[in-house]
């Protein structure tokens, strides 16, 4: 579980001079492999496609790719997936975003995300959202691994 002093320190850190960390788990393979060390750093604007690191609900660091953001409840939020899931994650808050991952032991794709693959994301979002709509996500299994 991530402490409130994690919460606050990780994203000033990567805000200022970057961060690396190591990602535990292959939902993002291969991509980003298991036991790869990455680099982290926030941004003022996340493109669909990114892979951010944030703050799951339950506390853990975790990184998957951006599909899509909305403010709903006034409350800014984003929308993410793992690349080996077919549904998305529960909404995350934008202040519980560490940041972009940057660089490191990952596939060039993840530091420059191609434009096709950003025109991408909203239609996989329409998706995600109709099978969450009609009920459909309960059937589709998601792994149980996250990085992070």
């Amino acid at each position: 579980m991530a402490t409130a002093a994690l919460r606050r320190v990780l994203p000033e850190r990567a805000a200022a001079d970057g961060i690396t960390l190591g990602i535990a788990g292959g939902c993002m393979a291969p991509a980003i492999r298991d036991g790869a060390r990455v680099r982290v750093a926030a941004q003022r604007f996340y493109w669909p496609s990114a892979v951010l690191v944030f703050f799951a609900a339950d506390g853990r660091l975790t990184a998957h790719r951006l599909i899509d953001a909305g403010p709903p409840r006034w409350r800014f939020r984003v929308f993410t997936r793992a690349d080996n899931a077919r549904a998305l994650d529960p909404a995350i808050p934008l202040c519980d975003v560490v940041g972009r991952v940057v660089g490191g032991e990952c596939a060039a794709e993840i530091v420059r995300v191609p434009s096709p693959q950003r025109g991408r994301a909203p239609a996989c979002f329409a998706r995600a959202a109709a099978a969450w709509a009609l009920g459909l996500h309960r059937a589709t299994p998601t792994p149980s691994t996250r990085d992070g």
